[in-house]
């Protein structure tokens, strides 16, 4: 079985993962799991990233006088 999902690590970070399982049979009767998991984060962010320039140039082609601002609101520090 193969699945993606999100997660929070322990500093509560959310991360992507990938996971295979895969039960161990023992004659007809799952004695274990197997399991491989794969950090994606970089991955998927960069993907995010990039499908956002890519939408945020066709609007800029597409719209005379468009100015686009995005702010990342997870990066500001909200103590100050």
């Amino acid at each position: 079985m193969h699945y993606e999902l999100k997660a929070a690590n322990a500093d509560g970070s959310r991360i992507h993962l990938s996971i295979t399982n895969t039960p161990l049979y023992n004659g007809r009767v799952i004695t274990g799991l197997y399991g491989i998991v794969k950090d994606l984060t970089t991955q998927v962010e960069l993907r995010e990233s990039y499908n956002r320039m890519k939408v945020s140039r066709t609007l800029f082609e597409r719209i005379p006088g468009l100015i686009l601002v995005e702010l990342d609101l997870e990066t500001i520090d909200q103590t100050e």
